[in-house]
């Protein structure tokens, strides 16, 4: 953070299959939107990794296998 703005980094799981470009560009816009509203500050940098690509069903079980 630095006055009044902040550097963040994300790193999560997709689901198998995904559109991997389009789901990190929805994200990183939901991340910045909410924790601007929250916070009142300004979001620089949003890096979003993906860890792994999972199975559907082991996210809807809450964990990757």
């Amino acid at each position: 953070m630095h006055e009044g703005s902040a550097r963040l980094k994300v790193s999560l799981d997709l689901p198998y299959p995904v559109d991997i470009a389009r789901t990190c560009g929805e994200i990183r816009q939901y991340i910045t939107d909410r924790v601007s509203h929250l916070t009142g500050l300004r979001i620089d940098d949003l890096t979003v990794s993906v860890q792994r690509l999972v199975s559907s069903e082991s996210l809807r079980r809450g964990r990757a296998e």
